[in-house]
């Protein structure tokens, strides 16, 4: 099993931006929430994973929240279904049917 089908993934740190922001529009929080999960799959094209990397290191709060994420998807990597109580799982059923119907 590969560290992306257990659901560990792993944040890079952000590097000295390589992206000339003048010549690129800056992402901003809300358009950085719409990508983290392909940023995490690494599915973003090069331009996008810049215009993302240079966000985080421009905002203290979308760093937290990335790394919160981060940390989510690596814990609940290591629940198996053995562990999720029938009461749970039945609850994350019903919240995903209902989510999916909003939209």
């Amino acid at each position: 099993m590969t560290a992306r089908e257990a659901g560990v993934v792993t944040l890079r740190a952000p590097t000295e931006s390589k992206l000339d922001v003048s010549a690129v529009e800056e992402l901003n929080c809300n358009e950085l929430v719409e990508l983290v999960t392909d940023y995490f799959e690494q599915a973003l094209p090069a331009t996008e994973v810049r215009r993302f990397e240079h966000h985080l290191e421009t905002c203290p709060g979308c760093t937290i929240y990335v790394e919160q994420m981060r940390q989510t998807i690596e814990l609940t990597g290591r629940l198996s279904p053995e562990e999720l109580a029938p009461e749970a799982e039945t609850a994350l059923l019903a919240a995903f049917r209902d989510w999916k119907k909003r939209d």
